[in-house]
């Protein structure tokens, strides 16, 4: 069983940018049931800062190969050096495997590449959302488009 996880950035998680908080613990504890409920082989994330980062943390922590699904070499350039340095952390753990899906260089178009490249290689995607637009809609919308079973974890369901 591949499972792929799509989510928002932390300024969508109450702004929690080092994954410390009544958002971050909601979003790790809903991603652990869904985790025990599919057993995974391997996790497919793609790494970005926010839902990315906690469920490649938590794929870690309970002993899942994670497959890191990158758009592109350098994601993390304009980030902090925090998260830059977590980001390396996860990629260099020994259960971390890496796709990049295109060539160097930002475009916003790599993005939505990566997504379909994780809709397109799991079994079931995850998407933890409040439905706004944005990335991890078009990843949603993707897979729908694709007949890929989704889980959706609710962002207005946050207690």
């Amino acid at each position: 069983m591949i499972l792929a996880v799509t989510g928002p950035r932390p300024d969508k998680l109450n702004g929690e940018y080092a994954y410390q908080g009544k958002f971050s613990a909601w979003v790790r504890n809903e991603l652990a049931k869904k985790f025990n409920q599919y057993k995974p082989d391997t996790l497919l994330s793609g790494l970005a800062i926010g839902v990315d980062t906690i469920a490649a943390l938590l794929a870690i922590e309970m002993g899942i190969p994670l497959f890191a699904i990158l758009p592109f070499i350098g994601q993390e350039i304009k980030w902090t050096k925090e998260a830059q340095q977590l980001y390396h952390k996860i990629l260099a753990h020994p259960k971390t495997m890496v796709k990049v899906v295109c060539e160097p260089g930002y475009a916003a178009w790599k993005f939505q590449r990566r997504n379909e490249w994780l809709s397109n290689e799991c079994d079931t995607l995850v998407g933890v959302t409040d439905r706004r637009e944005g990335g991890t809609k078009n990843c949603l919308d993707y897979a729908a488009s694709i007949h890929k079973p989704i889980e959706i974890i609710d962002l207005k369901n946050i207690r």
